[in-house]
């Protein structure tokens, strides 16, 4: 049923139950075999994902990769809830920013991902994963040419660290700046997935998520960053007048 989405799946499995994630690189095919014949083995779910850098050094379109889930549930005989997932549909820090001597180019670095997320929606892919989240400002941004980088109201010199991370060790304020680029481009993007489920008259509520840190920056989510993160993309979202 590809309308049964990860978020209902949440829903029904929280009883302490990991849910492996995917992401079939190679002999699509037969390793997606391999996995219903073990999801029905024993009696369990599983989510097929694939990152938009994973889209493009594998070769497979989205469409490519729904339709080979669904040959393979089809050749095992499997029978139940099939999650595909678009993950890590990623905004370009290089391009958005105009690092390394190119010239900054915000809104093709997020037509870019909305090009992917209407190509995985189109292949019934109702798991978005939203991340602009290496626009988050974790240290400098030397020679970018985006325009809004130039006056940024904290010391941008100073990099931010785990450490740092903890609430009494940074303002909400600072947070919310240096998290700008990140929310404002996770409002579009969620903007833009509602916009195509009423376009495209999808029965179900596509479950989008967002990343409130990036891996490469050496700085990870904590409980201070999700909840300034959520709040200031749901106040955004609500004052747009955008579902969740």
């Amino acid at each position: 049923d590809p309308y049964y989405t990860r978020r209902q799946a949440a829903g029904a499995m929280m009883d302490k139950i990991a849910v492996p994630a995917n992401n079939i690189r190679g002999m699509s095919f037969d390793t997606m075999q391999t996995a219903f014949r073990e999801i029905m083995a024993h009696d369990r779910i599983a989510i097929f994902e694939l990152a938009t850098s994973e889209r493009g050094y594998t070769s497979q379109k989205y469409w490519e990769y729904s339709a080979m889930i669904y040959a393979a549930a089809i050749a095992t005989g499997y029978r139940g809830k099939i999650f595909i997932q678009l993950d890590h549909a990623q905004v370009k820090k290089d391009v958005y920013f105009g690092l390394g001597g190119k010239e900054a180019d915000p809104e093709g670095a997020v037509q870019a991902v909305k090009d992917y997320i209407k190509e995985a929606i189109e292949a019934r892919i109702y798991n978005i994963d939203i991340d602009p989240s290496p626009l988050m400002i974790a240290g400098p941004l030397p020679g970018a040419t985006h325009p809004d980088v130039q006056n940024l109201p904290f010391d941008n010199s100073r990099n931010l660290t785990r450490e740092s991370l903890v609430e009494g060790n940074i303002s909400a304020e600072e947070l919310l700046a240096r998290q700008r680029f990140n929310i404002q481009e996770t409002v579009n993007l969620v903007k833009y997935v509602r916009d195509l489920e009423r376009e495209y008259g999808i029965p179900l509520t596509i479950a989008v998520g967002g990343e409130d840190m990036h891996v490469d920056q050496d700085v990870i989510s904590t409980e201070f960053s999700v909840k300034i993160f959520m709040l200031a993309v749901e106040k955004a979202l609500t004052d747009l007048g955008v579902p969740e």
